[in-house]
């Protein structure tokens, strides 16, 4: 019973280094869009800023989600019938995908066929 108290408070390590695997906040997002400015996708320094956010959250959460080039604009009839006949065509690979869309995240694009 108290070890599994203190196993929820305390998070299991399996290195040095301890990531927080929680969302990430409206407070972090505007704090990683201003470092992104000043380290110029230096995602080490960032990461390191970052305190608790590993290089590859940083990155990306800024790619799949904080981006200005990410199309955030609803889905028009004609995007829709492209993801249906390309997942037809070339299955569930969403990376693949994204180079038919326009500015559509691999993550934008698994979501919206989900």
């Amino acid at each position: 019973m108290i070890s599994s108290k203190i196993e929820s408070i305390i998070p299991i390590q399996n290195s040095n280094t301890s990531y927080n695997r929680s969302k990430f906040t409206a407070q972090e997002d505007r704090q990683l869009l201003i470092l992104v400015e000043i380290y110029k996708f230096n995602w080490k320094k960032i990461s390191i800023e970052m305190k608790n956010r590993s290089v590859r959250q940083c990155k990306e959460r800024y790619y799949h989600y904080l981006s200005p080039n990410i199309n955030k604009n609803d889905w028009s009839h004609e995007e829709d019938v492209l993801l249906l006949s390309s997942v037809e065509k070339y299955g569930k690979k969403w990376k693949a995908l994204e180079s038919l869309f326009n500015n559509r995240t691999e993550v934008d694009i698994r979501n919206r066929f989900n």
